[in-house]
C-alpha cells in the first residue's frame, strides 16, 4: 500500500480513502444500515 505524510503530523496514511458522506446524511441515494455495514467492511 502507498503511503503519505498528513500534513505536519508525520502520520503515514494511505493514498486511498473512503468517503462515507453519504452513509449518515441525505444526500444521494439512501442508505440503509445494512447496506453502509456491506461498504465499510468491503473497505
Amino acid at each position: 500500500m502507498r503511503t503519505r505524510i498528513l500534513g505536519h503530523t508525520g502520520k503515514a496514511v494511505s493514498e486511498i480513502g473512503l468517503g462515507t458522506w453519504q452513509l449518515g446524511t441525505p444526500w444521494g441515494p439512501a442508505f440503509n444500515a445494512a447496506e453502509a455495514e456491506r461498504i465499510l467492511t468491503a473497505a
